[in-house]
């Protein structure tokens, strides 16, 4: 007997989609889209069924027809897609087509679903312009739903001649113009921690992308004949199929989690799909990062079959490298249609060495490899044995493809995801797929050591995206650049061997490859110091006081020699861009660039002498002394030897706008860097730098560095440098409102701690200490990096008050911070204070050190 004989279409719907979706999750609904989609295309027979009985639309029920387009015209409904139809009809709008709608549309969007309908008369012709290209698109995904099917023929037949024309070209153009727009807008999915699982490349997209073209050029009907039409081979067709399965399966789980149609893959939704996809750990890998692994490894595989359909399509137009023959020595290799392949299975069994060489020449000529050769590869990779690792010849031709300009095919990612870099170098495996599970890094270790190589080769050239003058001077003008593109792809090595100082690890394993393959000893030493002092520099940059001249001397003293220097530079540049915008911005480089003309200078001239010192000092003295006499004396001498002259001017005229005034302070808006820097003259008091960090805190702004000065005469001239608020239109009332509070503030009327738990509680402010593993809070006093401070060393997780509650710890045992370096490293910050007592002296008690400790890990807690 049928239970459902009286319920109306949406509620079958409705019932039905709820038991799919239950067995989804349950890892027991196989086909889930194409069963989605057939409970849909029920409904609307249904619907239709019903609505032809109404009797003010029974009399046109036949002038109708329901068609499907877009990802439900390609059975590809998820959880959360849209529902997009076309209704077509003949001479002109029937007049019942309003109650058509209201009978067969709305009970869709009464069920939340996102429809979009249009209707169409089979009549009008098909355009085929830049403004209706999409329209023209989502007809190539057109399939009959119900109703008059012969409306959809007629509509089927027009459109085929319309593909047909030569017009169909423009529109090949345009979408891998499109394509290529959209990439650089969501960036590659294959690579990014957070992709985008449609848009980016390697997404579903692409995909489409092929099918539409493959559509438009050879007819295709379904997703099957891209195999049965020969444009992908029996292996690839499979290994789609199984890629695009995945990625569906997580895409639901996505609009399943979020409750709506989502895309953008963040961070956290990656765990709970991980457990819900019965990922379990493996070795020292996380669930989620074996899973993470996975997807972007199908994502790489759509993306590969993605760039050599659209270089076969645009190569098959111009005819450009089509039959170009490889020039001797390259014997065993040869291009054909486009493609290098090998001669022959044969020739590789004689001459292993052309495993590496095929993909030298791809590099060199511009051109990827062809099916076959991919997968002969594939097959062939046990003959790069131990006797291979330190041949000569397979070593030249591993550099050659370094040292060869950019190109549409990225040999090394090619190589890498055939398995044959792990081959060459089988160390390179431990960091294969490995995901650094964190909120800064954007990539898997493997494709950021590539991307990080990718980024320096890009220097000096049309796709440098740092448009930093400096790096292409120091790039272009390197003479034996291999050391440094070794030490790129090798710099993470030690990440696949030790979870903690991989820097150490990687410089002696790289050391342990590059002596098996024969490199000079003195190449093998810059390597093994760039890898591990990879991080020195940026480390030195953001938590080190880079004014001392002290901390450009012990620069100097480690590196040595100006070549190592902008070797160190550049690798340093390249791996912060490739660990992403955490890790690199406009003021990190400013920072970096800093230390670096420091470093260089001291490398060059030799250290500052007392002299130069006291040469520096008096000839800021003649300046000052015509402004304001009195003012001099009371300037310490390190403000004014590390002080441009010209701020020295601006404090001296803020201080004469102090008068009676708690403060006040300029505010300057650094454009190249995207930073504000804040110059504040205030009477000096106890804790006036907890007290300004609570304020920032209290409106959510983040100081990036601070710089501490007071004068002899009890005046405070403090620098900060901070992000700017994030609403822009609004940052003049916020500074405003910041101004007020630090006013109420200093004069004990403002509560900032409760203040900053109110604001917690209002916008639900709060940070998940574990993100599934434990880190402990740590605490360094350190008084050997500074003649003048102690420094302290502080790493903890990131909160909006943390700043305050530390500053507040530290004013509490009667502490004078002097500088303050402020920066973030994955989930966490290191917040670097250089201090004294109150008499000016360094903490060199115990006790005092002990104490101190305890009342900063009190406040973390």
């Amino acid at each position: 007997m049928n239970m459902n004989i009286n319920l109306s279409p949406i509620k079958i719907l409705e019932e039905k989609r709820e038991k799919l979706i239950a067995l989804f999750l349950k890892n027991k609904a196989s086909d889930f889209l194409y069963k989605h989609c057939g409970l849909i295309d029920r409904y609307f027979e249904s619907a239709f069924e019903v609505a032809g009985a109404n009797k003010k639309i029974k009399p046109d029920i036949k002038k109708y027809a329901i068609v499907a387009l877009g990802g439900y015209g390609r059975r590809e409904q998820t959880i959360c897609s849209d529902i997009d139809i076309m209704i077509l009809f003949e001479d002109g709008i029937p007049k019942s087509s309003e109650d058509f709608i209201s009978e067969v549309v709305y009970p869709l969007w009464n069920l939340k679903f996102e429809l979009g309908y249009s209707f169409k008369d089979v009549k009008e012709p098909i355009k085929i312009e830049k403004k209706h290209f999409e329209t023209f698109t989502a007809l190539l995904d057109l399939r009959f739903v119900c109703g008059n099917k012969g409306l959809y023929l007629k509509l089927i037949q027009k459109f085929k001649e319309k593909v047909e024309s030569s017009e169909s070209q423009t529109i090949i153009d345009w979408l891998i113009e499109t394509n290529r727009k959209r990439h650089k807008k969501f960036g590659d999915s294959s690579y990014l921690l957070e992709p985008n699982l449609k848009e980016g490349k390697g997404g579903l997209r692409d995909y489409h992308t092929i099918l539409w073209i493959a559509r438009i050029k050879f007819g295709l009907k379904d997703f099957k004949d891209l195999e049965r039409f020969g444009i992908f081979s029996h292996e690839e067709f499979n290994k789609l199929k199984d890629c695009l399965d995945f990625i569906w399966n997580v895409r639901n789980r996505l609009h399943y989690i979020t409750k709506r149609k989502c895309d953008y893959f963040y961070k956290e939704y990656q765990v709970p799909t991980a457990f819900d996809m019965n990922f379990t750990q493996e070795k020292n890998r996380k669930p989620v990062e074996v899973f993470l692994g996975i997807l972007h490894n199908r994502m790489e595989f759509i993306k590969y079959l993605f760039l050599i359909f659209i270089y076969e399509k645009c190569r098959s137009r111009t005819g450009k490298n089509k039959n170009k023959q490889i020039n001797k020595p390259d014997k065993g290799l040869v291009v054909k249609q486009g493609y290098i392949q090998y001669v022959s299975s044969e020739a590789i069994l004689e001459d292993p060495k052309l495993l590496i060489k095929i993909f030298e020449c791809s590099a060199k000529l511009n051109i990827p490899l062809s099916a076959e050769a991919n997968r002969v590869t594939e097959d062939f990779l046990y003959l790069i044995e131990e006797k291979y690792q330190n041949s000569p010849e397979i070593l030249k031709s591993f550099e050659n493809i370094f040292l060869t300009p950019l190109s549409d095919f990225n040999a090394l990612n090619l190589m890498l995801n055939r398995g044959v870099l792990a081959k060459y170098i089988p160390e390179f495996k431990e960091i294969t797929d490995l995901i650094q599970y964190n909120d800064y890094h954007l990539y898997p270790v493997d494709k950021h050591s590539i991307y990080t190589l990718k980024t320096i080769k890009r220097f000096g050239t049309s796709e440098d995206i740092t448009s930093d003058a400096l790096c292409d001077e120091l790039y272009t003008t390197l003479e034996n650049k291999k050391p440094l593109l070794w030490a790129a792809l090798l710099h993470d090595i030690g990440k696949g061997y030790s979870a903690g100082e991989h820097s150490r690890t990687g410089a002696k394993i790289a050391s342990k490859i590059l002596k098996r393959k024969n490199l000079k000893t003195e190449d093998i030493a810059a390597i093994s110091f760039l890898i591990e002092n990879h991080l020195f520099l940026i480390k030195i940059a953001t938590r080190r006081d880079i004014q001392d001249e002290a901390t450009a001397i012990f620069c100097a003293r480690k590196i040595k020699t100006i070549k190592r220097l902008k070797m160190l530079y550049l690798l340093t540049v390249a791996d912060s861009i490739a660990t992403g915008p955490k890790a690199w911005n406009k003021w990190t480089e400013a920072l970096l660039q800093d230390i670096f003309f420091k470093t260089h200078d001291i490398i060059e001239n030799g250290e500052l002498a007392s002299e130069q010192t006291i040469t520096i000092i008096k000839a800021k003295k003649k300046e000052i002394l015509l402004l304001n006499p009195l003012v001099f004396e009371a300037m310490s001498p390190r403000y004014l030897l590390y002080t441009d002259i010209e701020d020295i001017k601006k404090h001296i005229k803020l201080y004469g706008q102090l008068k009676n005034n708690n403060f006040v302070w300029n505010i300057k808006e650094a454009i190249e860097s995207n930073v504000r820097k804040i110059t504040l003259c205030a009477k000096d008091k106890t804790g006036l730098f907890s007290k300004i960090a609570g304020v920032f805190a209290l409106h959510g702004i983040e100081v990036l560095d601070a710089q501490i000065n007071t004068w002899i005469n009890g005046i405070a001239l403090d620098i900060f440098i901070v992000k700017p608020p994030k609403d822009k239109i609004f940052e003049k009332e916020k500074w405003e409102k910041a101004a007020y509070n630090l006013n109420l503030f200093l004069e004990n009327k403002l509560n900032i701690k409760a203040a900053l738990e109110k604001r917690k509680k209002d916008y639900n402010i709060k940070k998940d200490k574990n993100n599934g593993e434990n880190k402990a809070d740590k605490v360094y006093i350190n008084n050997n990096i500074s003649k003048f401070f102690s420094v302290i060393e502080i790493t903890t997780y990131n909160e909006p008050d943390i700043l305050f509650r530390i500053t507040d710890a530290i004013f509490e045992k009667n502490i004078d911070i002097r500088i303050a370096k402020i920066a973030t490293k994955e989930d966490r910050i290191i917040d670097v204070f250089y201090v004294r007592n109150l008499y000016g002296e360094k903490i060199v008690s115990k006790e005092k050190i002990e104490g101190l400790k305890t009342a900063i890990y009190n406040a973390l807690d």
